[in-house]
């Protein structure tokens, strides 16, 4: 009879562990993206050259590092040969920058069963997704996923996670609550509202997965075999484009749109705005990329050009395409839409009542007036501005500001004169550095030696900020901010010197008083707990769910 039952046993674990496998290798065959074939695979013979330190040459390619503290790129050829040469001459930055978005992204996270069931809901969500990224990308993408590290296979095989890294955007829309996308605002002026009539755009790029994600920022010079030269910042291994401008003139931004929960992968909007970034020498061909391109989330993709100098926000849904124009001499773009058939969408309300956008869309209309007309210099200075409404100080890091200290990237064009200027590090307040790009794809294809492809006498200096007092104390807060939090989710104990230097490095931010008052809360010290989130409310608070986190620890402490 035991023998019987135990046999029947092993047979019945048996099955549930082969229908587990055989699962799971369902699971895997449908999730996991394939290369695209490739018919030429010489270019993987061709080695790079350190031709000086931190100066890398591959064939007509090449890699430095500037004075500003990013990295400058020249990439040509086929899609895949790009993507090969990228990751050979990237190969180091890249592993490192891997590193840095994993461990963004698992910080933000905390909880590792959390993260196992993203990483699952991830996978599934994004298993069509190579039928909504065009073969050229594809190939291009794969080129670059060569050079990548095995350190990170744990997440998915090479090419499958490169692939899925370019949807983060679009993910970072679906999953507000970790935090990747933030508040990208952008400003634009021309004719009468800019001091020599030449349309300039300005524009933060907020996604943040921590210090380690902006370190290995990176600007590169493409001219690809099919389309138009272009530049654009961006980061190692990404072949999609948040902020460029091409040699016709054309620049695209992305700024995130106010979105539901999508139902399926589509094209990532970064490759979207690559595509107009590549094929795009107008206004109307961008729309039309924009409009017979479908894309799961909800975007704001600012176009201007120099000839004729105009600018537009492509407002996309899922559903709908719209060209929203100002009618002025300037625009401002935040993160909501803008033209009457979508403002009264429920997503669009909901993000102008929740969120910091519609804040900050007021404050960048206010630093317009009072800066008009622009010049490259007080655009730098309107990207750098910190300050809330009114002039008012609304503590260093606060979303409701046009610079939060946290943007990925800075960036101004001048699309008629074909300049851009991009913000050094570190947190892109330091200086702007100014390129020409009709001078840089004249000299990049021939350059052997690493000299220097900006116009040093239009870059721009440092904010201000950066050397003062202020911003150290700054560096140190962010520190303690996730020291205490940590401490308080383990129930540890801070020694009360700290508590109190905390208190005084960034004391007009709301952020400041939720920290202690979630620290004393944790501690069992209601009195104190019910103090600081007292205060914490009278400060500036940027989403509803902050203020609604401080409101409910007021309560529980009562």
């Amino acid at each position: 009879m035991n023998l019987r039952f135990w046999k029947r046993s092993l047979i019945f674990l048996l099955l549930v562990l082969s229908g587990v496998i055989a699962l799971a290798w369902i699971f895997y065959k449908l999730v996991i993206a394939t290369p695209p074939q490739v018919p030429d695979l010489s270019v993987l013979q061709d080695k790079r050259q350190e031709s000086a330190p931190q100066f890398y040459t591959l064939k007509h390619n090449w890699l430095k590092k500037n004075q500003a503290g990013f990295w400058e790129l020249y990439l040509e050829g086929a899609p895949f040969e790009r993507g090969v040469y990228g990751g050979k001459l990237c190969r180091e930055i890249l592993e490192a920058h891997e590193s840095a978005f994993v461990q963004g992204v698992e910080e933000k996270i905390h909880s590792r069963w959390y993260l196992q069931v993203l990483k699952l809901f991830v996978a599934w969500f994004n298993r069509d997704l190579p039928d909504h990224v065009p073969l050229e990308y594809q190939q291009e993408i794969y080129g670059w996923s060569l050079a990548a590290s095995d350190s990170f296979d744990y997440v998915g095989p090479k090419y499958h996670r490169k692939l899925n890294y370019h949807a983060a955007h679009d993910i970072g829309h679906a999953l507000q609550n970790m935090g990747l996308v933030s508040g990208c605002t952008a400003l634009a002026a021309w004719d009468g509202a800019s001091a020599d009539s030449t349309l300039l755009l300005g524009r933060n790029f907020d996604f943040y997965v921590g210090d380690g994600f902006a370190r290995h920022k990176m600007i590169s010079f493409i001219k690809p075999d099919s389309g138009i030269p272009f530049a654009m910042v961006t980061w190692p291994g990404m072949v999609g484009t948040v902020s460029g401008m091409n040699i016709e003139g054309l620049t695209v931004t992305l700024n995130a749109g106010p979105s539901g929960i999508p139902q399926g992968a589509k094209t990532p909007v970064t490759i979207l705005g690559r595509r107009i970034l590549q094929y795009a020498s107008t206004i109307e061909e961008a729309f039309y990329i924009a409009e017979e391109t479908e894309t799961f989330v909800s975007e704001n993709i600012v176009v201007s050009t120099g000839n004729p100098r105009r600018v537009v926000v492509i407002e996309k849904t899922p559903e709908q395409t719209i060209l929203y124009e100002s009618g002025n001499e300037h625009l401002v773009c935040a993160n909501h839409f803008q033209d009457s058939v979508l403002w009264q969408c429920d997503e669009n309300e909901k993000a102008l009542r929740q969120t910091s956008t519609a804040y900050r869309h007021r404050r960048m209309e206010q630093l317009f007036i009072q800066n008009q007309p622009l010049t490259p210099a007080k655009m730098a200075a309107i990207l750098h501005d910190y300050r809330g409404m009114d002039n008012r100080f609304i503590g260093l890091g606060n979303e409701m500001a046009i610079d939060q200290l946290i943007a990925h990237h800075s960036v101004i064009f001048q699309p008629e004169k074909l300049m851009m200027w991009v913000a050094g590090m570190p947190s892109q307040i330091g200086s702007f550095v100014a390129y020409d790009l009709r001078e840089v794809f004249q000299k990049a294809p021939l350059m052997q030696t690493p000299l220097d492809i900006s116009n040093a006498a239009l870059s721009l200096p440092a904010d201000s900020l950066l050397s003062s007092p202020g911003y150290a104390d700054y560096l140190q807060y962010k520190q303690l901010s996730e020291s205490i939090s940590k401490a308080a989710k383990k129930e540890k104990q801070v020694d009360s010197e700290q508590l109190k230097t905390y208190e005084r490095l960034n004391p007009e931010h709301y952020y400041t008083y939720e920290v202690l008052g979630d620290y004393y809360s944790a501690m069992g010290d209601c009195a104190r707990a019910l103090m600081y989130y007292q205060r914490g409310l009278t400060k500036a608070i940027p989403w509803l769910k902050d203020r609604e986190h401080l409101e409910e620890g007021k309560k529980r402490c009562k």
